[in-house]
């Protein structure tokens, strides 16, 4: 685990080495590719750290610990975070639309008014290219979790863990569910008669998206730039 040595245990600032890279990011997206540098933020440790409204968007947070963090409003688009820990975080108005969760832990979080949606891709010229990148999940479990108002729509749901987790009013139209959790579903959710149990959407390898390139956002709030 890497650690922030500017972080004393319990403090929630950033630490001015993680507010340049994030500064660096955000270039990286602004000018797709062509200034700033993409987030590499590898097992850093993470914890407790208040990271509202940040956009890492594309970054690289596997096997980050973002125990109890507040990501409240921050963008996690298209990004890796395989294997991330979430424990207790809070999680409001967060977009990890297209992002690769696989195996992450959201135990104890707090998950409310969030997306775990397919994000559409665009050319540079704005016109669509009729294909979307699916967030992955999995394998990643949300035990004891809070979830409510939040939209995991077309996902693969399949090996996810809801154990004991409280899910209120959300969406799962067009989502993969496995029987145990599609009953928890049918019993808890508002939109039921979207929860389905057809095929998953194959997620599109991500690979060409980290060159550099291909993040600058387009005109709709879930559309990005493919190179």
């Amino acid at each position: 685990m890497t650690a922030l040595a500017a972080v004393s245990p319990g403090q929630c600032g950033i630490p001015p080495v993680l507010r340049r890279i994030i500064a660096a990011h955000r270039r990286w997206i602004q000018t797709n590719g062509r200034a700033g540098e993409r987030a590499e933020l590898r097992d850093f440790d993470l914890r407790d750290m208040d990271l509202t409204g940040v956009e890492l968007s594309g970054a690289d947070l596997s096997g980050a610990d973002l125990r109890g963090a507040c990501l409240n409003r921050s963008q996690f688009r298209l990004a890796t975070m395989r294997g991330v820990h979430l424990d207790g975080a809070s999680i409001n108005q967060v977009h990890f639309d297209g992002a690769n969760l696989d195996r992450a832990v959201f135990d104890r979080a707090h998950v409310t008014d969030s997306r775990f949606d397919p994000i559409e891709l665009v050319r540079g010229d704005g016109s669509t290219t009729h294909g979307e990148v699916a967030v992955r999940l999995v394998g990643v479990r949300f035990r004891k979790a809070v979830i409510s108002g939040s939209s995991f729509r077309n996902a693969d749901l399949r090996a996810v863990k809801f154990d004991q987790a409280e899910l209120v009013d959300c969406d799962f139209e067009g989502a993969y569910l496995e029987p145990a959790a599609r009953d928890k579903a049918m019993a808890s959710m508002c939109r039921t008669s979207a929860v389905a149990s057809a095929s998953p959407i194959e997620a599109a390898s991500l690979a060409a998206f980290y060159a550099g390139v291909g993040l600058r956002r387009a005109n709709g709030e879930n559309r990005y730039q493919q190179p």
